[in-house]
């Protein structure tokens, strides 16, 4: 009867046995010298492996400070109540007073965080996890974000520029510019500015100025995530709400598609003086777009943008290379008395050019935003702004340089016979065909520049 009981719950166990199939894991390399020590029988081994105090048997040593640190904790009547989640707290504040020293200004300015774990492998764990679970914070460099904002500013504008200027006069074009130049990088640091402010202040302060209505985004705890939002949009909010964020989200939107729009059309106009029919060229030229959006990052973006550059730096010098050749009368010599004389009549003609050549707060905000990431925060965030102003300063004192150059270059050479796109100023051989092709290449890889804050705001709302 037993013997049957015993085979009957022996077949009823089988299903159970799943770990019986579960291979072993091998070994530890340093843990597994434990055993082979143990193993081996020779009087003069010497173990190598784990760090830890032996007495000339061989056996663990415990030494007499451990003993009484053991000692001072059973006498001292612990009541095994369970810690915070981080630990003992006052064993944490000791431990970083001894690791840092207690007039140490990381823990002074209170910028380290501690938690108490299980061993050192435990706290690489648990240090794994929270770097895991942490959002991918990469910021982009000084260089490749000059790269992207020299090619945000230094755009198609620069082609009529010489124009405009001639309607002016080159000198009050000058003083022009540079007012522009002025209000628009002024423009864009008093918006990262305000981000920052609104980023300083609390949940209850922001309440308070947006108020704590529909369209907030708030973590599980009820925790505002404006840390996560982009530039434009947290400072859009916080002056207008909800409404007036989305309405300037759109603007923005609707600006940035109409510039890369302008772009698509010559890249489409190209191919089809190639020899491209209308429908072809168009496919063929929203198609090489389409794939070329596909970078999502300005750091890849940067590439290309560096292209461009250079490609507009040949474009720019055929311009530069036949200007000197020009005829400087062919005006009447009056193209270096433009140099000197203002046009009022001509501000119109002048402001339209001008201004768009300035056109790139949209992406210089976005390519902040790649630089001081939301969520970046303390000394790292600061010198992510700097790092960001720094930039800024610099390409826009270059983008005035060129600028000023290609105008005052034009202008002496061909006066006021400059022609609108100063391209048509060049004589009709290879070379301006040259130009005008690489031209579209220019403006092919500045659009999926120009359509990254459309992206973002996309994907964002």
């Amino acid at each position: 009867m037993l013997s049957r009981t015993a085979r009957h719950l022996t077949r009823r166990a089988r299903p159970l046995s799943a770990w019986a199939g579960v291979p072993a894991a091998p070994a530890d390399p340093i843990v597994g010298l434990n055993q082979t020590f143990a193993d081996d029988p020779s009087t003069t081994k010497v173990l190598l492996g784990v760090g830890a105090y032996r007495d000339d048997a061989g056996k663990p040593y415990v030494l007499p400070s451990i003993r009484e640190a053991e000692a001072r904790v059973v006498n001292g009547n612990p009541n095994h109540e369970y810690a915070a989640i981080t630990g003992d707290a006052e064993f944490v504040k000791l431990s970083l007073e001894f690791a840092y020293g207690p007039d140490s200004a990381p823990l002074v300015e209170n910028r380290v965080a501690a938690a108490q774990v299980l061993s050192g492998t435990g706290g690489l764990r648990v240090c794994a996890q929270l770097i895991e679970r942490l959002p991918r914070l990469t910021c982009l460099s000084e260089r490749l974000a000059v790269a992207n904002m020299l090619k945000t500013m230094i755009g198609s504008g620069v082609l009529t520029l010489p124009w405009a200027c001639a309607q002016f006069g080159l000198v009050a074009s000058v003083v022009g510019l540079f007012g522009l130049a002025w209000l628009t990088m002024a423009g864009i640091a008093l918006v990262t500015r305000c981000a920052y402010g609104l980023r300083e202040l609390g949940d209850p302060e922001l309440d308070k100025l947006v108020g704590s209505g529909a369209g907030r985004r708030r973590d599980d705890g009820g925790k505002l995530l404006a840390e996560r939002e982009s530039t434009w949009e947290f400072v859009s909010f916080g002056a207008f709400g909800r409404r007036g964020k989305m309405a300037t989200l759109l603007l923005l939107g609707a600006a940035q598609v109409g510039v890369s729009a302008s772009y698509c059309d010559y890249v489409v106009a190209t191919l089809e003086a190639w020899g491209l029919g209308a429908a072809p060229a168009f496919v063929a030229a929203t198609s090489c777009l389409a794939l070329l959006s596909l970078l999502r990052s300005f750091r890849s973006i940067a590439w290309f943008s560096a292209a461009a550059l250079v490609v507009y730096a040949y474009v720019l010098g055929l311009v530069f290379f036949y200007s000197t050749a020009a005829d400087d009368d062919d005006d009447g010599g009056l193209g270096r008395f433009a140099l000197l004389f203002a046009r009022p009549a001509g501000l119109g003609a002048f402001f339209g050019p001008a201004l768009y050549c300035f056109e790139g707060i949209g992406t210089a905000i976005s390519i902040h935003d790649a630089m001081v990431p939301p969520g970046v925060g303390g000394a790292a965030a600061a010198d992510a702004r700097q790092a960001f102003s720094n930039v800024l300063t610099r390409t826009y004192v270059a983008t005035f340089a060129v600028y000023v150059a290609v105008a005052a270059c034009s202008i002496a050479s061909w006066g006021y016979q400059v022609q609108e796109v100063i391209l048509y100023s060049l004589p009709e051989n290879g070379l301006r065909a040259s130009a005008q092709d690489a031209l579209a290449v220019v403006l092919a890889f500045s659009f999926v520049l120009q359509m990254q804050p459309v992206h973002e705001i996309a994907e964002a709302n």
